[in-house]
């Protein structure tokens, strides 16, 4: 799954009070995932925010109170801390570019 790609370069996880809500994604690093993606209002539903072991996987951050890594990338694997299937037509713009992309490391494997 994308949300639980995280997991594999996210050192801890710390609790955040707010559970649900709609916040805009920064893009701190361009990426083809996060192509006409910055400023985007996307569907957090989490209560905890990730602590990736290295900060150069950071692709983006959103603020609620404070600034949380939102995004992450290293190499093929691609991590986000949203929903995109409930980030309306964000989500789906986002969900397209991630088949590109994963079209674009298929024809240059082959």
């Amino acid at each position: 799954g994308i949300i639980f790609s995280m997991d594999a370069v996210v050192s801890e996880w710390m609790y955040d009070e707010e559970a649900a809500r709609r916040e805009a994604m920064g893009t701190l690093r361009p990426h083809p995932v996060l192509e006409r993606m910055e400023g985007e209002a996307m569907y957090f539903v989490h209560s905890y925010v990730a602590v990736p072991r290295d900060p150069t996987l950071v692709l983006a951050e959103t603020t609620h109170g404070v600034p949380f890594v939102s995004v992450i990338a290293a190499g093929r694997l691609l991590g986000v801390q949203f929903h995109p299937e409930r980030s309306g037509p964000a989500g789906l713009r986002l969900l397209e570019n991630f088949l590109r992309f994963a079209n674009l490391l298929k024809t240059s494997a082959a």
